[in-house]
């Protein structure tokens, strides 16, 4: 597979999530890096002793460029008082000061906090032989904003980076505020548009085994059940429609604290017949169930600290040609082309959920539009667009 061009320098990833527990920024690394044309080191956390066999499993199959060393300490509680915490960066010190050697390299960090601070040392300390690129996804600025300790962490591995890539303008805006920096470059996440196709008689095997009729708007919301997902917000505006008459299954899958809250709020609704719960589902069932779908929702909104910096299950449902009901918060306004790929609302103004939702479950003409629209959009964020556009922004590095 074609990629970046041969560069004078080792790239080593440092994540301390990996594969195959994949959230949204670890899987924009994962799938940019697998894709290199030259070896990618992915050094994360040691597994836990119960997943050992699995991961090893897991490593052994085929990466493309990436290869696994699951080798650092894990940190449990940061604080620079605490002598855990010291030997937890010493640790990370030593093991990564062992990958400096001959040819310079090249380290890519998921986040500027924690994974940043031990790669911004030994840039600083190594500067003809390690170079320093910093992803930076939004929350963890808010983040760092309530924590003296945290900002200067920040700003320190921001200042100490030859290139900062942001995954939205609006984090862009956030880094501005924050720290001025020349070396900056927007690149959105991508998705791989062909794993989001399926037969229709698959998908439509697949809504007749959640029980969902052809007459049926099927809305599928899949995020990690916290507050800023909104998944309250999802369930009150398919309620009002489905009291104004309108035919609706919601379909919510993966898990997380809000769970329980939005179990017993679906049954204070009486929605029980109209609301399915599928837990944690693999990568396979959510690409058909995107596909299967008739709409996409996650009106994000912020929570406290937290906001969504971009949101790439926007573009995989972008993929699967299903439009989507985003929230105005954060970056999601460039994940979704409102009124063409979607619309973006303010997740916590009910009348726009539900007026949203309504013309989407209303309009077959507008989702199919929506439905051609968003496919274009999605082919414009192909994988491999991304790996050109961030090799194209390392030429500074080199």
């Amino acid at each position: 597979m074609s990629g970046p061009r041969a560069q004078d320098a080792k790239d080593v990833v440092i994540s301390f999530d990996a594969p195959p527990a994949l959230g949204g920024a670890h899987t924009w690394l994962y799938e940019v890096y697998r894709r290199w044309s030259r070896p990618v080191l992915f050094v994360t956390r040691r597994a836990k002793h119960e997943d050992v066999e699995t991961l090893r499993q897991f490593d052994a199959q085929k990466h493309q460029s990436v290869r696994f060393r699951r080798s650092l300490a894990p940190i449990t509680h940061f604080s620079l008082t605490s002598g855990a915490t010291w030997r937890v960066l010493r640790q990370h010190f030593f093991e990564l000061r062992r990958l400096i050697g001959g040819d310079p390299v090249r380290f890519h960090c998921v986040r500027p906090f924690y994974e940043g601070i031990i790669p911004a040392i030994l840039r600083r300390l190594h500067p003809s032989k390690a170079k320093l690129i910093v992803y930076v996804h939004g929350e963890e600025l808010n983040v760092a904003s309530t924590s003296g300790l945290l900002k200067a962490i920040t700003l320190f591995v921001l200042k100490s980076a030859d290139l900062v890539i942001v995954n939205s303008q609006n984090t862009a805006s956030m880094v501005d505020q924050t720290v001025k920096l020349k070396n900056m470059s927007v690149i959105h996440p991508g998705v791989k548009v062909t794993d989001y196709h399926f037969d229709a008689r698959i998908c439509a095997e697949k809504r007749q085994a959640l029980g969902v009729s052809k007459e049926t708007v099927l809305v599928f919301s899949v995020a990690r059940m916290e507050q800023r997902k909104n998944h309250a917000g999802v369930i009150r505006a398919v309620a009002r429609a489905l009291g104004e008459g309108l035919p609706i299954m919601l379909v919510m899958a993966s898990e997380g604290p809000e769970y329980q809250a939005l179990v017993d709020l679906t049954q204070e609704l009486k929605l029980e017949e109209h609301v399915r719960f599928l837990g944690r589902i693999d990568e396979s069932e959510k690409k058909l169930l995107f596909a299967s779908a008739d709409i996409h929702m996650m009106p994000s909104i912020q929570s406290g600290p937290m906001i969504e910096g971009f949101g790439i299950v926007f573009l995989e449902a972008a993929a699967a040609c299903t439009a989507s009901i985003a929230g105005n918060s954060g970056g999601q306004s460039e994940a979704v082309r409102h009124q063409t790929t979607g619309f973006v609302v303010d997740g916590e103004n009910q009348d726009e959920l539900y007026q949203a939702l309504r013309d989407l479950c209303t309009d077959v003409s507008l989702r199919e539009k929506m439905a051609k629209a968003s496919l274009a959009f999605a082919s414009q964020h192909d994988w491999q667009n991304v790996v050109e556009r961030t090799d194209s922004a390392l030429q500074s590095t080199r």
